[in-house]
């Protein structure tokens, strides 16, 4: 059945035709951030992002004009959302397996850090606490994948 609205645009493009491009170009950044932030087995973390995906089609509140970075944040931060919401719910269902959890978590390494690390961890912010601030903001961004 034919909808009685066209697809909103943007540019010379349909809206569809922008998010099927950044599909192809940050589908599997926003796999690999989204495992790592929400510690998922591979299936709910595919699941998760699927659904981000799927509200960027559907809230066309969300401005396609935005820096790709940002867009990739959102969808980011929505799809771990959904990942850990469908891992406590596979979990309490039983769908998921102790094995299958443990194999996961080895191939990710230990998820908490032991004391030494953390000591690590704390000298390497009290160094990077020491850097100026406008310094400081770029080598976060660095860090957090931003060009």
């Amino acid at each position: 059945m034919p909808s009685d609205h066209p697809p909103p645009k943007t540019g010379s493009r349909t809206r569809n035709d922008e998010i099927a491009a950044m599909h192809r170009t940050h589908a599997g950044e926003l796999r690999r951030r989204v495992a790592w932030r929400a510690h998922a087995d591979s299936q709910t973390v595919e699941d998760a992002c699927l659904h981000a995906w799927l509200q960027l089609l559907t809230h066309p509140s969300v401005d396609l004009a935005s820096p790709d970075w940002r867009l990739l944040g959102w969808l980011a931060q929505t799809a771990t959302r959904e990942a850990r919401r469908l891992q406590r719910r596979r979990v309490r269902e039983g769908l998921l397996d102790p094995i299958t959890i443990e194999s996961e978590r080895r191939l990710r390494g230990p998820l908490a850090p032991g004391a030494d690390e953390l000591a690590a961890q704390h000298e390497r912010l009290n160094l990077v606490g020491q850097i100026p601030e406008r310094p400081r903001r770029f080598l976060l961004q660095l860090a957090l994948g931003y060009s």
